[in-house]
């Protein structure tokens, strides 16, 4: 068994070594969890807040669920996007790689 499989009441952060629990970045696993906490809360207000605004804009009006599904409408649009651009720049696999489609020196059939 390895050192780092044991805890070890002489090492920091309940037993085990800083780095095992570590990101590559050097973050420790506390300020991850506070980063994606606010990622998960930011997502949530796009979501909530514009379907608020359109119960409220549907309380003023005298309209009824008009502003209210205009407002979930563009709440998950915007969280989608929002999403989208996180992904990106995650690096989790939404790139374009150009052509797709690769042509190869006689596989065409011109007619």
């Amino acid at each position: 068994m390895g050192d780092l499989d044991k805890p070890d009441d002489k090492k920091p952060l309940g037993g085990f070594s800083r780095s095992r629990i570590t990101n590559d970045d050097g973050r420790s696993p506390v300020v991850l969890g506070y980063v994606w906490a606010t990622i998960v809360m930011t997502m949530a207000i796009e979501l909530i807040v514009p379907i608020l605004l359109g119960v409220y804009a549907d309380y003023k009006l005298g309209t009824k669920c008009v502003f209210l599904f205009f407002g979930i409408f563009i709440g998950f649009f915007i969280m989608v996007v929002n999403f989208v651009k996180l992904m990106k720049s995650k690096g989790f696999g939404f790139q374009q790689t150009g052509n797709t489609r690769k042509h190869e020196k006689g596989n065409h059939s011109e007619k």
